[in-house]
Parts: structure tokens; sequence; C-alpha cells
């Protein structure tokens, strides 16, 4: 079993992780995976938009509404 560190000395500022953020990992305007659509993705592996993610079907797993 290996000893983990407290949560407390594991975590970061959020300004510090964010400093850490590869170039490629950055907000900017994606085209959703269901709907087509425009929307600002916080992050590179962020591809449906909250309107597709908030679908019923998105959220029993069904995939694209």
């Amino acid at each position: 079993m290996q000893n983990r560190p407290a949560p407390e000395a594991v975590s970061e500022p959020l300004a510090d992780w964010q400093s850490k953020r590869r170039p490629s990992d950055v907000p900017r305007a994606r085209k959703c995976l269901c709907c087509h659509t425009q929307f600002e993705s916080q992050w590179s592996g962020e591809r449906i938009c909250k309107r597709c993610q908030s679908a019923t079907a998105w959220k029993q797993g069904w995939g694209a509404p």
C-alpha cells in the first residue's frame, strides 16, 4: 500500500493549474459533434455543447440526441 499525501498538500490554486495548461488546451470556439453549432468549449476535449449535454438522451447515456 502506498502512502499518499493529504488532499490539502496536493491541491493547487486554480491560477497555478491554468498556467500549466497546454497551449492547445485553451477555451475556444468549437463545433458541437451532435448539433454542429458553434459553442465556447472550456478545454480541448469538450466537444459537446451544453444544450446537447442537457438533453435527456445524453444524460441517460444514449449518445447524440
